[in-house]
């Protein structure tokens, strides 16, 4: 039964090798953005591989539930090893979804670095290409381009905030909307002047989106991990606990068995007390008292022999159990002899030590006395009692280690595990109501009729397999007479009887019944495809929850999303439509630093002490004072001695125009 354990180390074999490897090039690489995703694709590959091997082990474990159910000899053995393997692969699997967040992470600081090296010599690219802005960008070109870098970030947001379903009808409607508004402000009074502005600006949103979406993917990646990992938890917890209290019900019912119902209840409760106050696993601990009491062991001892086993036995659960199965065997035969002796010294204990104290004799003599079988039951329950008696070594040993770190793990683990057992209990008792329905059930007309269809599909497959097998036969008869009278060999006659095979396969899916078969399967698909589309339930839950996953960060974080294009200085032509959204789902915007232009009425903002607002018609008159748009004057003259100089010009000249988009843009 444990022999199937080793399945679930398919993926993981040398995983830890592989995770320790994938941080240290995290950690060392520092010039390539594509090596980090490379990392990444590792990951999610490695990923994938244990989600196999987790979904087969969880097959397994409800294959071993059954087994453990049905009280099959290593079953509960091979459930614990397969329960533990399991964990370590959800361990694996969570380690993997780290690396591949820390590589994320290397990726976009390495970016950041990136975009701030550039930044710092933008100024030179623009500086040279500023005459060909100047002369080749037509205006209504300008608002596709600014569009389309706007509709992709947009897209990317949008989709990240609502998910797939709405984000890529919503994004198609403001796209087409950015555009206009980038054409009109382009034809308005700055002309084509503002495509100086352009090649920056939509470089510049399309970056953003791309970061975003890199940091979707993570965000979208994590809670699907996460939001796996809490139902994949509740599952296993689930499958757990209906065999412990399972277990614990079969243990209930083998003390009342084993002596009667008051007294069964009575020693159960205690020994499970125990259990859970000490380092013992309440499990073994109700294991142990049932041995003693096979043993013919009186009832009335069971805990007071248990507790001084566990007081000689230190919180050790392998020595309780050696201990427990030695002393009881003496206690069975009524004397202790050589054999149990030997293993209760190698578990620590020697009885013929306190054998020799209680009778005042030497260890020696104590040994003399067991060789002739004079060492009574009674006289080994003594010196268990003087071992475990005040200033002996053994006294009260096992509270001595229950504030160590195994015996606080020990008492952990028995609570966790009592919290388990009660979702368990309500499990089993709900579950064993319907599994009473359904054995009467098939054990009534429904199995009889079930009985007589189940033999008619079984004559049936016979049927189709005999036709499968004749066609075969009569293939394979065709070929040896083909063989002999052509005088077939080697080859030859392997190539004849490979096209026998062939033509058998073929003749039988040709058949009519075959082909019947095949309808009725296509049948049952298109069944199934209309009952789906016809209740429309399972079809929307599964849209929803794929709509739900395909939400990305700026769901949380609609505001950043919308300061982000801000900050670009993308031009007032895009601040109406960021700040309407902001307005639908999220908070008003303070304007410490001033606003040129209020861009659409019923504009949220919050107002600090000092401010000034105007009027529109006080706002009118201070824009049209100065009979259109100025540019404040740069210089004089402008002396250009080196390339540095065209840098400034251009760099300021650009702040001028982008100053001006503005107050104008509409």
């Amino acid at each position: 039964m444990s022999k199937d354990v080793s399945i679930v180390f398919k993926a993981s074999d040398g995983l830890s090798e592989s995770l320790k490897q994938m941080r240290k090039n995290v950690n060392s690489l520092s010039n390539d953005v594509t090596e980090y995703r490379k990392i990444q694709d590792q990951a999610f590959q490695k990923k994938t591989e244990i989600k196999f091997d987790i979904v087969q082990a969880k097959k397994d474990l409800k294959d071993l539930t059954k087994a453990v159910q049905d009280n099959v000899d290593g079953a509960k053995e091979a459930f614990m090893d397969k329960q533990l393997a399991l964990e370590k692969l959800n361990e694996e699997y969570k380690r993997l979804s780290q690396v591949a967040k820390e590589a994320g992470k290397a990726e976009r600081d390495l970016a950041a670095d990136m975009s701030r090296t550039s930044n710092a010599n933008a100024g030179r690219g623009f500086s040279s290409s500023l005459s060909g802005f100047m002369n080749g960008l037509a205006s209504a070109g300008l608002g596709s381009m600014i569009g389309s870098a706007a509709q992709n970030y947009m897209n990317t947001t949008i989709t990240s905030v609502f998910g797939q379903n709405t984000g890529g009808m919503v994004s198609g409607v403001i796209g087409g909307g950015i555009q206009g508004a980038a054409i009109g402000s382009i034809a308005g009074p700055i002309g084509t002047a503002v495509g100086a502005a352009v090649g920056g600006l939509t470089g510049a949103i399309n970056a953003l989106a791309d970061k975003n979406s890199r940091e979707d993917d993570y965000f979208r990646s994590e809670v699907q991990s996460l939001h796996s990992s809490a139902i994949n938890e509740m599952n296993s917890a689930l499958e757990r606990s209906s065999v412990y209290a399972s277990e614990r019900e079969d243990y209930q019912r083998n003390y009342a068995s084993m002596t009667d119902d008051a007294t069964g209840a009575k020693l159960y409760q205690a020994i499970k007390e125990y259990g859970d106050k000490t380092p013992y696993d309440t499990s073994v601990m109700l294991a142990k008292g049932m041995e003693m009491l096979s043993y013919g062991i009186e009832k009335e001892k069971i805990m007071d022999y248990t507790d001084m086993i566990g007081n000689i036995a230190m919180g050790n659960a392998n020595k309780f159990s050696g201990l427990s199965y030695a002393i009881a065997q003496s206690m069975g035969a009524g004397v202790l002899n050589g054999q149990d002796r030997n293993q209760m010294v190698g578990w620590g204990f020697d009885p013929l030590e306190y054998v020799a104290k209680n009778e005042g004799i030497t260890k020696a003599a104590a040994k003399d006395l067991m060789s002739d079988g004079k060492i009574t039951a009674e006289m080994l329950e003594d010196a268990m009692r003087t071992a475990t008696s005040e200033g002996e070594r053994f006294h009260d040993a096992v509270n001595a280690m229950s504030d160590t770190f195994s015996g606080l793990q020990g008492q952990l683990e028995s609570a966790k595990k009592n919290i388990e057992i009660a979702m368990g209990e309500g499990y089993n008792a709900a579950r064993k109501e319907g599994m009473a329905r359904e054995i009467e059930a098939y054990n009534g007309q429904m199995g009889e009729q079930m009985k007589e269809a189940y033999r008619m599909i079984g004559a049936y497959e016979a049927e189709m397999e005999n036709q499968h097998q004749q066609s075969i036969l009569n293939a394979l008869e065709q070929a040896n007479q083909d063989i002999e009278s052509k005088g077939l060999e080697g080859l030859d006659a392997q190539k004849r009887m490979w096209e026998a095979y062939t033509e058998a396969e073929i003749e039988y899916k040709n058949g009519e019944e075959y082909q019947k078969k095949l309808q009725a399967e296509k049948d049952l698909v298109q069944s199934i495809q209309g009952a789906l589309v016809e209740s429309g339930d399972y079809v929307s839950f599964g849209s929803a929850m794929a709509n739900e996953f395909s939400k990305g960060w700026s769901s949380i974080r609609t505001n950043n999303a919308v300061n982000d294009i801000k900050s670009l200085g993308g031009g007032s032509f895009l601040n109406g439509l960021f700040a309407r959204t902001a307005l639908k789902y999220g908070t008003p915007t303070g304007h410490a630093t001033g606003l040129p232009r209020v861009p659409y009425d019923g504009y949220p903002a919050i107002l600090h002490e000092g401010e000034q607002v105007l009027t529109r018609v006080e706002a009118d008159k201070q824009k049209n004072g100065t009979g259109g748009v100025h540019v404040a004057k740069l210089a004089d003259s402008i002396i250009v001695r080196e390339e540095a100089d065209i840098d400034k010009f251009a760099t300021a000249f650009a702040r001028k125009i982008m100053a001006a988009a503005e107050c104008y843009a509409g």
